[in-house]
């Protein structure tokens, strides 16, 4: 008899770390195939939901975080990277918030 896949939902914890063009985001979601990771941008919310399979068959743990954005992201150029249960987000600034140099002119 089949019964139902049960899942246990789990919100993975999030280390962001800033640099002068932008931030890192890294998530441990460890068993989660390519194939079952959804990253989504809209209306300047990043939601992260993937899927791994426990050794019991019926059992799966779905992993979901969801991020408000600053508008200083260009969300156009995010990029998104997953090796051996990590992943790692690459949130760029925008150009209007990256620091520029003002010229001074003398009078």
């Amino acid at each position: 008899m089949n019964e139902a896949k049960q899942y246990v939902t789990y919100t993975p914890a999030a280390d962001i770390l800033e640099s002068g063009n932008g931030w890192t985001m890294i998530m441990d979601l460890p068993g989660v195939p390519d194939k079952a990771l959804s990253v989504d941008v809209e209306n300047n919310v990043l939601k992260v939901s993937g899927e791994s399979e426990l050794s019991e068959k019926d059992m799966a743990v779905r992993y979901e975080r969801s991020f408000t954005l600053s508008d200083e992201v260009d969300t156009g150029k995010i990029n998104a990277k997953l090796a051996n249960g990590v992943l790692e987000l690459s949130l760029p600034k925008a150009e209007s918030a990256q620091p520029r140099k003002i010229q001074v002119l003398s009078a």
